[in-house]
């Protein structure tokens, strides 16, 4: 059995730790767009197309983060109406 306490902990230490290492993702994009020459180029690695798929990506997550944060409170919705009959 886990003591309530502990739970609590854990959830905000998890919270905490997944908007470190969301930023720390960030700031790495950041590093590479940055360092990115005109032809999209780092050195001799093509990096041009992993910024721009990741920003399509992250934009695709935040939209199905969107739309699920939206059926969850048309389900509770739902579930808390009651038909009297």
């Amino acid at each position: 059995m886990c003591p309530p306490g502990l739970h609590i902990t854990l959830g905000i230490f998890y919270r905490i730790f997944s908007l470190l290492e969301e930023e720390c993702h960030l700031l790495d994009l950041a590093i590479v767009e940055d360092s990115i020459d005109e032809g999209g180029v780092i050195g001799l690695l093509g990096w041009g197309h992993f910024v721009e798929d990741s920003k399509k990506a992250k934009q695709i997550c935040d939209d199905l983060e969107r739309w699920n944060n939206l059926l969850q409170c048309q389900n509770n919705y739902n579930s808390s109406i009651h038909f009297v009959g």
